[in-house]
């Protein structure tokens, strides 16, 4: 049997996102304590909402809403290195979930 669409959209943005080179971990969480000592960072996390039971979901109406956060260790350079880091993979992922034909015929509004 063939995966869900949602499980295809999650998988190929999992691995769009583990090719950005600058990125120590991509991780797929689902709300639960994070214990950042066990990633290599800086560690990106990406999960979806939970659906909930109503017949009108976003599921059922064909809308999968994504969440992405992105942990980085602040470095002895201090704030402005840190600030530099966060924006440059900031732009990094953008270009990565906008810039992808593999998603394209799976979601339409990214």
């Amino acid at each position: 049997m063939a995966d869900s669409v949602k499980i295809q959209v999650m998988r190929k943005l999992e691995e769009i996102l583990a090719a950005i080179p600058e990125l120590g971990s991509v991780n797929r969480w689902h709300g639960n304590a994070i214990d950042l000592e066990l990633f290599k960072m800086p560690a990106l996390f990406l999960y979806e909402e939970k659906e909930s039971r109503d017949k009108r979901n976003r599921l059922a109406v064909g809308v999968i809403r994504m969440h992405l956060m992105v942990f980085i260790p602040l470095s002895p350079a201090g704030a402005v290195s840190f600030n530099d880091l966060a924006d440059n993979l900031q732009g990094k992922i953008h270009n990565a979930l906008i810039g992808t034909a593999e998603l394209k015929g799976l979601v339409e509004n990214l």
